[in-house]
């Protein structure tokens, strides 16, 4: 068999965070997820589609149990996730899989952080100014 259809390159496997810019994702996962702490939470997972860095994965989390302002900024996040996917109204993590959207992401202490949703746009050029 052909080892390197299964061995990834460097790329795929660094967590070295993608630059800051605009990215076409699709939503491969979506659920309830429970944090070490014992948190019930939502976690999303975002494959970046393109201009660049495609197969990079981005994780998001969303506390939305929280009563402080923590669950209410985790409430509106998800709430501007949803919205961007066309997806307001769906009644399961089921009907949201596989939605794509664009993701505003930043570097933030060595890692990535999604400021902002957008819906989707077909035609995302490297270094997309915002």
């Amino acid at each position: 068999f052909d080892v390197n259809k299964y061995v990834s390159s460097a790329e795929e496997r660094s967590f070295t965070p993608v630059p800051r810019g605009k990215y076409n994702a699709e939503i491969i996962e979506i659920g309830n997820y429970t944090s070490k702490a014992g948190n019930l939470m939502i976690k999303a997972v975002f494959d970046i589609i393109g201009p660049s860095h495609q197969g990079r994965k981005i994780f998001e989390y969303y506390n939305t149990n929280n009563d402080g302002k923590g669950g209410e900024v985790a409430r509106q996040r998800l709430t501007a996730l949803l919205k961007a996917a066309n997806s307001l109204n769906a009644s399961g993590f089921d009907q949201i899989k596989t939605k794509k959207v664009t993701l505003m992401l930043i570097v933030e202490d060595d890692r990535n952080r999604v400021v902002a949703f957008e819906p989707v746009k077909e035609e995302l050029h490297d270094e997309t100014p915002w």
